[in-house]
């Protein structure tokens, strides 16, 4: 089997250095022909010097995207494969030494399947305050988690994989896009592109498979680790969110609906008032009022429908 590996990176070279490290110690099954292709999404680091520095190690092609956007740089990537299997990670990931061919024995030995996605831990850079370890199992996707158990299995309609570890066959990529409204783009704190994408598989009849030997684990840095962050992160959920079902923005703070506005004003006083506590009322408030502050946001700062 030819497999294609795709890494997505912005301004990130030292991690890329790491992530690239880790895959000089995968075990290729003997007989496979791999190929790594690193979208540079218009870096102004030393993103290239990084990727340079691995072409004695790997083998590693340099594609170049320029205009801004993670789904921008991953149909880069798509148009730019050749293997009857795409493998996804990112740039801040450490993948384990059997991870490439975990997702090769899967594909094998599943043909029913279309899309695998693999396990991913943590690798905190500073030890989790109490709040974010107790409400870690809500907060997979923020630090981009994925952990549903050992062995290979069907995923329920609840669970999707992730972009930082998943996987999906020629027959699949060939024929879709991500859609480049979603997902970051330099700091615009966009959501929810690799999510659009499953879904859009998911409904059009494609079955995901569980893989957790294929596993990786995620740096979370230290920066990560607080209240501001995970609001932002929600908020930028919330504007997505909009975006995906194509909702248009009234086009002004006195057009925003009332139950947008009463919805984050109940949540945001609950959150404030529940904060000493950080249970899960408190939480789920929290998370609730930084979503809708992002629609808020789309409908004030988004272009109005002609």
């Amino acid at each position: 089997m030819h497999v294609t590996v795709a890494i997505c990176t912005w301004n990130r070279a030292a991690l890329l250095d790491k992530t690239l490290d880790a895959m000089t110690r995968l075990k290729i099954p003997p007989g496979v022909k791999w190929e790594l292709l690193v979208v540079n999404n218009n870096c102004t680091d030393n993103t290239d010097d990084v990727i340079e520095g691995f072409h004695d190690r790997l083998p590693i092609r340099r594609l170049f995207e320029p205009v801004a956007g993670q789904s921008r740089a991953r149909n880069c990537a798509i148009e730019q494969a050749t293997g009857k299997l795409l493998i996804w990670t990112d740039d801040d990931v450490l993948v384990s030494p059997g991870w490439l061919a975990g997702y090769m024995r899967a594909a094998e030995n599943f043909p029913d399947f279309s899309v695998f996605g693999g396990r991913v831990d943590p690798l905190w850079e500073v030890d989790p305050p109490a709040w974010i370890l107790r409400h870690l199992p809500s907060l997979t996707s923020t630090f981009a988690l994925r952990q549903l158990g050992e062995g290979i299995f069907e995923f329920n309609e609840n669970d999707i994989p992730i972009g930082a570890n998943m996987a999906m066959r020629q027959s699949i990529y060939s024929q879709y896009r991500f859609d480049p409204r979603l997902g970051n783009a330099g700091n615009n704190n966009l959501r929810g592109d690799d999510a659009e994408y499953l879904r859009r598989l998911e409904k059009d009849g494609m079955r995901f498979l569980w893989v957790s030997p294929a596993a990786v684990q995620h740096f979370v840095p230290a920066t990560r680790l607080n209240l501001n962050y995970v609001w932002d992160w929600y908020e930028g959920a919330g504007r997505s969110t909009m975006l995906r079902e194509h909702v248009p923005p009234a086009g002004g703070f006195f057009r925003i609906p009332k139950w947008l506005i009463a919805r984050y004003l109940r949540c945001r006083s609950m959150a404030i008032i529940r904060s000493t506590i950080k249970d899960e009322r408190w939480f789920e408030a929290y998370r609730i009022a930084a979503m809708t502050r992002g629609m808020m946001r789309h409908h004030v700062h988004g272009k109005p429908a002609c």
